[in-house]
């Protein structure tokens, strides 16, 4: 058996290739989709594919967007069996808990079908990719061999050097999910500019606003610049919903100061993402320094 077993839930984000090859057992999170409920492992993993979930979501009004949901009591101690077939150690990395009542859940559950075992929640103060880069590392180390003492204190090193920016076309998305409140929403559509936001300490954060799409790419060109330079780590991911060219245009212009040979992943993001940030968003996600002015100055 491994030392160590990691635990993530489906929001994570994370792609099928690498839950396989790190024997990741997810808790899938659920979409909710007016009527209809789709389990979410990842990805590239849901009840519902990309394609159809985006068809679905362009013929819905914005009062009918699609939420997200904990995940059910059973699908939690499915995870944690899994997961505990492989060690009898376990580390289980969630969505932030400011961000999700997943943390809570996963708690009382360990409390009630799990007593005595050696399950530890880690809050990764995150969502998406945010949760996925830690939930990797942590996995790598464990594929390694590393105790349970050293991927919990390399977790608590990285958690709050993990940076995950978003420009986003407006804030619909994060307020119907009660991400942000009403005054923000309303201040940053009223310009017609592109809000970016962060997180931090488990919270969204703005970070201020961009204005036209050239901008985006030199803004957020410069911003990856200054991430080679100090990420902690060889991966960069720069995802996107239904955003290709303009993340693509991101990616090419970084990649020409990439003397560094970074691992930067370009992919689109999983059905998660839109539920979350909306279309049209872009990201770029690290672990290492942050400054805004490296973004918004």
């Amino acid at each position: 058996m491994s030392k160590v077993a990691i635990v993530t839930d489906g929001s994570s984000d994370l792609s099928d290739e690498i839950i396989k090859k790190y024997d990741i057992s997810v808790v899938p999170l659920r979409i909710i989709f007016g009527s209809e409920i789709y389990k979410l492992w990842g990805r590239d993993k849901c009840e519902i594919s990309t394609e159809d979930f985006h068809v679905k979501f362009e013929k819905i009004s914005k009062k009918d967007l699609p939420t997200s949901s904990v995940p059910s009591p059973g699908l939690f101690v499915e995870a944690f069996e899994n997961a505990l077939s492989i060690s009898d150690s376990v580390i289980a990395i969630f969505v932030g808990a400011k961000l999700s009542a997943t943390v809570d859940s996963a708690q009382k559950i360990i409390q009630n079908y799990f007593p005595g075992k050696d399950i530890t929640i880690f809050d990764s103060k995150q969502a998406m990719i945010g949760i996925g880069i830690q939930v990797l590392e942590a996995a790598r180390m464990a594929k390694e061999g590393k105790t349970k003492k050293e991927i919990l204190e390399r977790l608590t090193y990285i958690q709050p050097r993990v940076n995950n920016v978003f420009v986003l076309k407006d804030l619909n998305y994060l307020y119907k999910q009660g991400r942000i409140g009403r005054a923000k929403k309303i201040l940053a559509s009223a310009f017609n500019m592109s809000p970016v936001v962060s997180f931090e300490d488990g919270i969204v954060i703005p970070l201020g606003v961009i204005k036209g799409e050239k901008n985006v790419v030199a803004q957020m060109t410069r911003y990856g610049k200054k991430i080679l330079e100090y990420t902690e780590i060889n991966e960069v991911f720069l995802y996107h919903v239904r955003n290709q060219c303009l993340a693509q245009e991101i990616f090419d212009e970084i990649q020409k100061v990439n003397t560094q040979s970074r691992d930067i992943h370009l992919y689109e993001a999983g059905n998660i993402c839109c539920v979350i940030s909306g279309p049209k968003s872009v990201c770029l996600c690290y672990i290492g320094e942050f400054d805004k002015d490296w973004l918004m100055k």
